[in-house]
């Protein structure tokens, strides 16, 4: 087995460890592959005869073509799949079969479609580490077969112990491909979301927050991922009266079957954006604004921050029961699309567009809870008052879990209450719901998505899945409060860290976010959106450069151009006299005055020849063009100037040298 078979079935196998972690195909067909890969380099490292698998490699070329489209249809259910699985065999194949083995054009062919597989497949930021190893593995590849070809074309025998190092050259050629890559990469055709989706999470799983139904008789979870689900950008004057987030995403305001369910009601209103912006609910007090990037994690519905009243860069929106849930109409070209990039308006104070009475929740509160309410809400008769309360109760009178299976068992609202006093976000929301529930008092569950990271690098906050939470809220005076009662040391993202930790999770943050957003899904709306800023940057410098000239006339009024005209003449004028009197040397003196003796020097004439044509045609003058010519020559080719003295005799010289000609002496130099 030669270096180059080895090299060979290692980039093979290579190019195929991204599919381990992404959705193309399953990780069993990998390990398949690789392991016939292994099995192929075993078999040429202990010479064993390879003839009868190569004849049922060759029987199995022939009926594979049938078995794709049984693959296809069948088996994978994917054209995908069903070519990844075409492309594994082909590689094979070709490690088993002799002649195959030798064609190393068409191996380096199925090897870097894997390897376009893998990268196409792949959506961690990580995967650029395995790009430039691998682009650098090829390259050394590509170069050692190219010098073998060149060997073999010259019907030499190739020196094993004269292969030079490729390692610098691949790298250098990795780097330029890559720059290359780069600058080409906003100019290419993009779409925004791609055929193939990498790694993703199943975030409609039952998590915390965004379920659609609470079934506490099932085992619950919360979600330990740090995929960021949303990020929001909001001034830094907002934020402190606008933090720590709360992303509202689900309603739970209906019990049905034995469980909480996201209804929101039976009256759906659709606004449609005439000005692009649309009015979800009336502000009051401290308004700002803010811009929404998320991922369509729970369908079309938006991400709304708490105390939004409207909504821009939406065509049109599903309100469900105005002020509880939003989503993106079906209709919406944005209803199609991964992730979704909106702006809000939020207020301190937000009321419903419309005044709704909000029933209490159909919820069969035993008298134990019953009882359990009015005895934490003693003689309090204003609503408001009463869910203060009870919030105050569960924040000192129960143990918070963070993760729901440590629990070991499931149990209901009831046995929260009464005997067990220890569970997650969603068990105080719902037991301080089913507690206000039996005082008569409108309330349901939130879930969504609470807290948020800063990340100063970017300036966004960003949420996680991690970060999902369930809270409360409760309907008085026409308008819905929220309280929570998980205590607020015990809710998503209250970890203290370090200075460097948190440097570190921000530079994290950063990669992935700009890996994220221009690069994965960096589309054709981006390309003109880069486009037209780089108009309105042109336009920007051209007005710019017009305004400046416009000032500079009208300085002319007050005299400032003038002078500077005049500097710069002076300027211009020193600088043409230093050129002429660099120009008038020594010895282009010399050259005029032997004009005058009708004794021509071409440009190209050196001065050794200058000086023979003055002895041949005028020896008499010899001796005045000698020092000159010295001068001359030690100023040019010497690394130290002429004497003094050689340069007054050579000035001497030239006077002489006037006076023989008949002509007036130059002035000295």
């Amino acid at each position: 087995m030669t270096d180059r078979e080895r090299e060979t079935l290692l980039l093979a196998s290579f190019a195929a460890l991204p599919l381990y972690l992404t959705q193309a195909i399953s990780p069993m067909s990998v390990f398949t592959f690789h392991a016939g890969l292994l099995l192929a380099a075993l078999i040429q490292l202990r010479g064993w005869s390879i003839d009868s698998i190569a004849l049922v490699a060759r029987i199995t070329a022939v009926a594979y073509l049938p078995f794709f489209f049984v693959d296809a249809i069948v088996i994978s259910r994917s054209l995908i799949r069903s070519s990844v699985h075409l492309l594994f065999f082909i590689a094979l194949y070709q490690a088993f079969e002799p002649v195959a083995r030798k064609a190393t054009l068409q191996r380096f062919l199925v090897i870097f479609l894997i390897f376009i597989t893998g990268l196409a497949t792949s959506t961690h930021v990580t995967v650029l580490a395995w790009v430039v190893a691998f682009s650098i593995l090829a390259f050394g590849q590509m170069m050692r077969w190219s010098r073998d070809a060149s060997v073999e074309s010259l019907q030499e025998e190739p020196d094993e112990t004269k292969d030079a190092p490729v390692l610098k050259a691949a790298v250098a050629f990795a780097s330029v491909s890559a720059l290359v890559a780069i600058a080409l990469f906003p100019t290419l055709p993009r779409m925004k979301s791609p055929f193939v989706r990498g790694m993703a999470h199943d975030f409609s799983a039952a998590n915390t927050g965004i379920s659609e139904t609470i079934d506490f008789a099932q085992m619950r979870h919360i979600s330990s991922d740090p995929a960021a689900v949303a990020r929001v950008w909001m001034p830094q004057d907002a934020i402190p009266f606008f933090t720590p987030l709360r992303l509202r995403v689900s309603v739970y305001d209906e019990w049905k079957e034995e469980k909480w369910v996201a209804i929101h009601g039976s009256q759906t209103d659709r606004i449609t954006a005439g000005t692009r912006v649309i009015r979800i609910a009336n502000p009051g007090g401290y308004a700002r604004g803010a811009q929404v990037e998320q991922k369509a994690v729970a369908g079309t519905r938006l991400f709304l921050p708490q105390g939004t009243y409207a909504v821009t860069g939406i065509e049109a929106i599903d309100s469900l029961d105005v002020y509880s849930m939003v989503r993106i109409s079906p209709q919406s070209p944005l209803a199609r699309e991964n992730e979704f990039t909106y702006g809000v308006s939020m207020s301190r104070d937000t009321r419903p567009l419309l005044a709704r009475p909000a029933a209490v929740p159909d919820y069969p509160v035993t008298p134990a809870v019953r009882d359990l309410a009015l005895q934490i809400v003693g003689g309090e008769t204003d609503p408001l008052r009463k869910a203060a309360a009870i919030e105050r109760w569960m924040l000192t009178e129960f143990d918070y879990v963070a993760n729901p299976a440590s629990l070991g068992r499931t149990m209901s609202i009831e046995e929260f209450l009464l005997e067990v006093r220890r569970g997650h976000c969603e068990y105080f929301a719902a037991g301080m719901v089913v507690l206000l529930t039996a005082l008569d008092v409108p309330s349901r569950i939130i879930g969504g998505f609470y807290g948020g990271e800063l990340n100063p690098l970017i300036g966004s906050f960003a949420v996680r899945q991690r970060d999902a939470h369930a809270w409360v809220e409760i309907y008085e005076n026409g308008r819905w409060h929220t309280y929570d009662p998980t205590p607020p040391d015990l809710r998503p993202g209250s970890a203290s860290q370090g200075l460097l930790h948190a440097y570190l999770s921000a530079l994290r943050d950063s990669a992935a976010y700009f890996w994220d957003r221009y690069i994965l899904t960096f589309g054709s709306e981006d390309q003109i959106a880069m486009i037209v800023r780089a108009i309105i940057r042109v336009r920007s410098a051209w007005r710019s450069a017009v305004g400046q000239l416009e000032a500079t006339l009208n300085m002319a009024s007050q005299g400032r151009v003038i002078a500077l005209l005049i500097f710069v003449s002076g300027l211009f004028a020193a600088i043409v006299l230093l050129w002429k009197r660099r120009a008038s040397s020594l010895y282009d003196r010399l050259l005029r005055r032997l004009e005058r003796f009708e004794i021509r020097i071409a440009p190209s004439t050196t001065p050794g020849e200058v000086l023979d044509a003055v002895r041949e045609r005028r020896p008499d003058l010899a001796h005045l063009v000698e020092p000159v010519v010295e001068a001359h020559l030690r100023e040019r080719f010497s690394p130290a100037p002429p004497p003094p003295a050689l340069l007054d005799r050579a000035k001497l010289a030239l006077r002489e040298l006037a006076k023989v000609a008949g002509g007036v002496s130059p002035p000295s130099p």
